[in-house]
């Protein structure tokens, strides 16, 4: 069952997802009002009342092992298989989701680590700044020893092991940029690997703004794009998409 939390002076939606117990994709989810005529979901304010949805059964999974990452002898690129979309929602929103899958089978317990380097940049009608932000982050995926795919899919927690979703922004223009670089690596993950990091947009992942020791910045490219304007009649929104070496069309 649902409730309500109000927001307060110093929240970010990533501080209340973690204290509720519920991923941030589940809280932006509850609450569309978040979205509303072109707002970043990410620009709350004391008194904003937020919809606190129900724990999904991954929200409930938390039983993961951290410690000291080791790379040497058990890496793979991991290929990725796209679920929906990309779609393009028009005025620079888009929502894409894929599976990872591994080439050969986990010989140990590891993770799909994910590079995200995105940046944010939207302007009003009269060119000022409505919001800019960058990110740069590794995100982590749980594999088990003789598995291919994560326990996300293994154990079907969720649709999707990874969502690239922006809302749709009318009546601003801009560019959002998500560069992607995806490994995995047996072994477990380095203790500053942390759910719902509030210096990362990765919700309930395991995620860190530390390079992680054994990351030579190679891996599967994972990246979206959109550059739209919506500030005068006639609007434009164009968003495109890469999996490996292969360019995703969007749909709409």
């Amino acid at each position: 069952m649902s409730t309500t939390y109000t927001v307060k002076h110093g929240d970010s939606l990533a501080r209340i997802a973690k204290a509720q117990g519920v991923t941030l994709g589940e809280l932006l989810k509850a609450n569309p009002q978040l979205f509303a005529n072109g707002r970043h979901p990410h620009l709350i304010h004391a008194g904003d009342t937020v919809t606190i949805p129900e724990r999904s059964a991954f929200s409930r999974h938390n039983n993961l092992k951290t410690g000291t990452m080791e790379c040497p002898g058990g890496t793979q690129n991991p290929g990725i298989t796209t679920v929906c979309g990309p779609k393009d929602l028009g005025c620079g929103g888009f929502d894409w989701k894929v599976w990872f899958d591994l080439p050969e089978a986990a010989g140990k317990d590891g993770w799909v680590i994910q590079e995200i380097t995105a940046s944010y940049d939207t302007a009003k009608p009269d060119g000022t700044t409505d919001f800019k932000k960058t990110y740069h982050y590794w995100e982590a995926w749980e594999v088990k020893a003789g598995k291919r795919v994560t326990v996300w899919q293994d154990q079907a927690l969720d649709d999707n092991d990874d969502q690239y979703f922006s809302p749709s922004r009318p009546g601003t223009k801009g560019t959002t940029k998500v560069v992607g670089k995806a490994k995995f690596a047996e072994g477990p993950l380095s203790a500053d690997f942390k759910t719902n990091n509030p210096d990362t947009t990765a919700g309930i992942l395991h995620s860190t703004t530390t390079q992680p020791g054994c990351w030579d910045g190679t891996g599967t490219r994972h990246d979206i794009s959109s550059t739209w304007d919506c500030t005068g009649a006639v609007k434009s929104s164009t968003v495109t998409g890469k999996a490996g070496d292969l360019d995703v069309k969007s749909t709409t």
